[in-house]
């Protein structure tokens, strides 16, 4: 197999493949989004809720030890880092606002 076959054969392993990560850049560099599907914005709290009370347990029973996992502090701080970005601020700000609209239209009823 020569260059040109190999690269046209990573090249097609990558479009069917590589999906999870989505390559970004913007003024502080390259960067990887992550997406996954979730049913729909209850679904999607409820995941976070989950990740939440897991780190909350985690911290909870800090005597335990297990090889596999050297640093459960700095594994929560992580989960809980992401789990900050995961939280989807903009759409709560439309809820709020939605719901002030409401509050309005029912006042002139």
């Amino acid at each position: 197999m020569d260059q040109k076959d190999i690269m046209w054969e990573l090249r097609e392993l990558k479009k069917t493949s590589l999906h999870l990560l989505n390559r970004k850049e913007d003024g502080r560099g390259k960067y990887y989004e992550v997406s996954f599907r979730v049913a729909d914005y209850l679904e999607y709290m409820m995941l976070m809720r989950n990740l939440l009370k897991v780190c909350i347990i985690s911290l909870q029973t800090e005597g335990v030890t297990d090889p596999l996992i050297p640093q459960p502090r700095h594994n929560v701080q992580e989960v809980l880092r992401h789990l900050l970005q995961l939280m989807p601020l903009e759409e709560m700000r439309l809820i709020d606002y939605v719901e002030e609209l409401l509050e309005e239209r029912e006042g002139e009823d």
